[in-house]
């Protein structure tokens, strides 16, 4: 295991069908566990195979950021697999653990799109792949981003980190310098763990601080209140959500 966040994390392993079997293992275990009768715990998961930049124990890539995307579309006690990934463990999978080819998946914030495969074994939990399983997005305002972060691996990170452990993080740098792509990249990639959404606040234009309230109210689509300001209507809506405000 080399990163946590929110309540996910993310493991390596040196073989691919070492990884499924680990996955398969994880989720019966899962299924097994006696939770309490309130209690459904689902858990979702993604697997990819390619080359990664390892540095101090952690690490890096688009294969890193391709295999939490292919999570990110997946449900809830559904264990999916990249193209690149099949092609590794044909032939090498445990009896009773079969594919299911779901087609094209397209990535958040990924230009490509990713052929993605079921893993179903004997016990496992009732998964509908149909078109309208898809995953509904989280709401949110989140301009698309069409190319991938290539090169700022530790930066993401970096960022990821930060947010986990505070509540503002501020990004700077002279213009032109990638501020906004590399705060958008990481919006995205924390979009899928908020329920409530992710955010983009743009402050560009907004010249008198006074008005910064009203620009996010603006953003969230929050109607005026009689005997609140805009900085209380902005506070008393945001205050039970678990979210960030990313400008």
């Amino acid at each position: 295991m080399f990163s946590t966040g929110g309540d996910g994390l993310a493991a390596v392993f040196g073989r691919a069908s070492a990884a499924v079997a680990a996955a398969v293992n994880a989720q019966t275990a899962l299924t097994n566990e006696p939770w309490p009768e309130s209690v459904t715990l689902r858990v979702r998961m993604g697997l990819h195979a390619g080359e990664v930049q390892e540095r101090d124990g952690d690490y890096f890539g688009p294969a890193v950021n391709r295999a939490a995307r292919l999570m990110g579309v997946a449900e809830g006690g559904q264990v999916l697999l990249s193209l690149a990934t099949v092609e590794v463990v044909r032939g090498q999978l445990d009896e009773g653990v079969k594919l299911v080819d779901l087609g094209d998946r397209n990535l958040r914030s990924l230009a490509r799109p990713e052929r993605a495969f079921q893993v179903t074994w004997p016990g496992a939990p009732a998964i509908e792949t149909g078109p309208g399983a898809r995953r509904e997005r989280a709401p949110g305002n989140l301009p698309r981003i069409d190319k991938e972060l290539l090169g700022r691996d530790r930066e993401v990170e970096d960022v990821r980190t930060l947010l986990t452990d505070g509540r503002i993080v501020t990004l700077t740098g002279v213009g032109g310098v990638g501020k906004t792509s590399l705060a958008l990249g990481v919006a995205h990639q924390l979009a899928v763990g908020f329920a409530d959404g992710v955010w983009f606040c743009e402050l560009a234009s907004v010249l008198d601080p006074n008005e910064v309230a009203q620009a996010v109210a603006a953003t969230l689509g929050l109607r005026p209140q009689s005997g609140l300001s805009q900085e209380e209507l902005v506070i008393r809506t945001l205050s039970p959500r678990r979210g960030h405000t990313s400008s």
